[in-house]
């Protein structure tokens, strides 16, 4: 079955938007939906995302509480985010209350195969997410906060733009084959040393790193 784009937007008092979400409420959102514009689902207590989903602009799950799974081969055009506080945005008012969230927490444990993000993806507050795929495609910075079960990053990993690591990550150490092409920040946290093949080109930056222990002996 063939699914046409979903066209909206807040300006036109979003109908399309209601009838998505109602959608993606419902569980039976088939896979290969594409939204044409930014899609805001922050502070609604959905549960899942179908897979293969497109969005063309921006894609805004903050303040999810009960966000479980994403399907495989989502691909979001400019920045992702995931998790965190948000103030209660203007479409709160459009839904039903049985559908707002409040709890900054995500309880995401994984993030979905084949993940293309076009700009940055930003995770805050994923507390059961433990590592990242490693067939994920970022288009510019990785930003991670408040994410304390985290594990791993992906070896080989290479970031077009900013790696910045927030306090409360659970990582302790990076991974081997780390590239960034901007600043790498480092605040608070566990990390206990950086790859010895670590290649930065912008600045490190490291904070209240009270548990690093080495810096690599090549970092230039």
């Amino acid at each position: 079955m063939t699914h046409n784009p979903l066209n909206w937007s807040l300006g036109k008092r979003s109908r399309p938007w209601l009838e998505l979400v109602e959608l993606l409420r419902s569980g039976r959102a088939p896979s290969g939906l594409m939204v044409s514009k930014d899609l805001r689902l922050a502070s609604l207590r959905l549960r899942a995302l179908p897979a293969d989903l497109r969005i063309r602009g921006d894609l805004d799950l903050r303040q999810s509480e009960r966000l479980r799974r994403i399907g495989p081969g989502l691909r979001v055009d400019g920045s992702l985010l995931i998790g965190g506080r948000c103030k209660d945005p203007r479409w709160l008012q459009e839904v039903p209350s049985a559908l707002h969230a409040k709890d900054p927490l995500t309880p995401l444990a994984e993030l979905p195969k084949r993940l293309v993000v076009g700009r940055d993806l930003v995770l805050k507050g994923c507390h059961e997410l433990r590592s990242l795929p490693a067939d994920m495609r970022l288009g510019r910075s990785l930003r991670i906060y408040g994410c304390r079960r985290l594990e791993a990053l992906p070896k080989g990993l290479h970031i077009a733009g900013d790696l910045e690591l927030g306090a409360g990550n659970g990582l302790r150490k990076l991974p081997p084959g780390l590239r960034v092409d901007g600043d790498l920040r480092v605040y608070g946290g566990q990390l206990r040393a950086l790859p010895d093949d670590l290649d930065l080109a912008g600045k490190l930056v490291l904070l209240n790193c009270r548990d690093l222990e080495r810096l690599p002996p090549t970092l230039q």
